[in-house]
């Protein structure tokens, strides 16, 4: 059986509760014993693990102006973020050959397929009152 988290060897198991408490002394006694508190910290380089801040963490004390920032850091984000069809001449995957050439669409858009979203009344209703100039906001 168990007492608390320690567990109690048999002959134990019937003992009277004083009996019982002697026991668990002993062994938080004998468990006490055999513990050490390491209070030498040694540091070693090929078993210590470093941890870097995220590559995007930037502070706000890193580029406080526009003079601070590289031109080429500017030139680089520019450049990325142009489309595909303003970065290169020809398409470079198989997925932008589809649609490289074709400027506007093929076909003007059909009413047919345009499912715009439509209001209810009580829509209508709830917008109005709180568009409404007596409507007092908080």
């Amino acid at each position: 059986s168990t007492w608390g988290h320690f567990s109690l060897p048999m002959a134990a198991s019937g003992a009277n509760p004083v009996d019982q408490d002697k026991i668990t002394r002993e062994q938080i006694k004998r468990e006490l014993m055999s513990q050490r508190l390491n209070e030498t910290f040694s540091f070693d380089p090929r078993t210590t693990f470093h941890i870097t801040e995220k590559p995007n963490y930037v502070t706000q004390t890193q580029f406080e102006d526009d003079d601070a920032v590289d031109r080429d850091l500017l030139e680089t984000a520019s450049q990325l973020a142009k489309h595909p069809r303003e970065k290169y001449d020809f398409p470079i995957t198989e997925s932008q050959e589809i649609g490289w050439h074709a400027h506007a669409p093929l076909m003007k858009p059909s009413p047919r397929f345009m499912f715009r979203s439509k209001q209810s009344e009580m829509t209508k209703h709830a917008n109005a009152v709180w568009s409404s100039p007596s409507m007092v906001r908080k």
